[in-house]
C-alpha cells in the first residue's frame, strides 16, 4: 500500500535507490502520487510505467500472494505484454524485494512524455552501474520503457560494459546497442523513430550519470 509520494520522499529509497525515488517523483501529477501506490502502477503493466524500469535496473523480486501463500518471481520475468502480467487469477503483489547495492553504485532514470511531467512517458530509460576498486564496470543494468510491448533489459548492452573502464566510446556503442534493441510504435506520444532516437539519447545520459555517480562514492 506504499503509496508514490511515500516512495519519492524516503530518505531511505532515495540514499540507496534514487532512480525509484524520482521516477515515483515524476509519475503523473501530484494528486495521483498521493493516492496512487507503486504496486499499482507495476500491476497495470503498462509498457510506459515509470517506475518499471527502475526495479528492472535495481533487479527487484515481485512476492505474489494467493490462497496456498507466496511466490517470487523477479521483475524481468513479470511482464507478459499490454496490460498483462505474471498475476493470475486470485493473486496479489504482496511487496518488492529490491537487494541494496554495492557502495560503488550509481543509478539513474529520465523520461521524456508530451506534456512534461503530467503525462504517460513517451520514452523511459532507467540505469544502474556498479564500480570495482579498479574503476571498472562491475555492474550494469540498463532497462527501456514505452519502447516494446513490455518494460525490458537490454542484456546484450549491459554485457558490453562488464570488466571495462567507463568512457564516453563505450557508453556510446551501448547506447546505440539500446536503440537497436528498441521496438517502438508510433502513437499519439511519439513517432517510432522519435523513440528510437531518444532510446539512443536516454540510455548515454543515464549511463553517464550513474557511472559520475558511482565515481564520487568511490572517492
Amino acid at each position: 500500500m506504499a503509496k508514490l509520494t511515500s516512495i519519492e520522499e524516503s530518505n531511505e529509497i532515495k540514499n540507496y535507490f534514487p532512480a525509484l525515488a524520482h521516477s515515483a517523483s515524476v509519475t503523473a501529477t501530484v494528486q495521483i502520487r498521493n493516492m496512487g501506490t507503486l504496486v499499482g502502477n507495476i500491476c497495470n503493466a503498462s509498457p510506459s510505467a515509470d517506475n518499471a524500469t527502475p526495479l528492472l535496473a535495481y533487479d527487484a523480486k515481485v512476492v505474489i500472494m494467493n490462497q496456498s501463500g507466496n511466490r517470487i518471481v523477479a521483475m524481468d520475468e513479470f511482464f507478459k505484454g499490454p496490460g498483462k502480467s505474471a498475476l493470475e487469477t486470485g493473486e496479489i503483489v504482496k511487496e518488492f524485494i529490491l537487494p541494496v547495492p554495492s557502495k560503488m553504485t550509481g543509478s539513474s532514470y529520465q523520461k521524456v512524455s508530451t506534456r512534461s511531467k503530467v503525462d504517460i512517458a513517451g520514452i523511459c530509460v532507467s540505469a544502474l552501474i556498479s564500480l570495482d576498486k579498479d574503476g571498472k564496470i562491475a555492474k550494469a543494468r540498463i532497462a527501456l520503457g514505452a519502447v516494446a510491448p513490455i518494460p525490458f533489459r537490454v542484456y546484450k548492452a549491459e554485457e558490453l560494459l562488464i570488466g571495462k573502464i567507463p568512457n564516453i566510446e563505450l557508453l556510446k556503442e551501448a547506447s546505440k546497442i539500446a536503440r537497436e534493441e528498441s521496438t517502438p510504435i508510433s502513437d499519439m506520444r511519439s513517432s517510432a523513430d522519435y523513440r528510437k532516437a531518444m532510446v539512443e539519447v536516454l540510455t548515454f545520459r543515464v549511463l553517464e550519470a550513474s557511472i559520475q555517480s558511482a565515481t564520487k562514492k568511490k572517492n
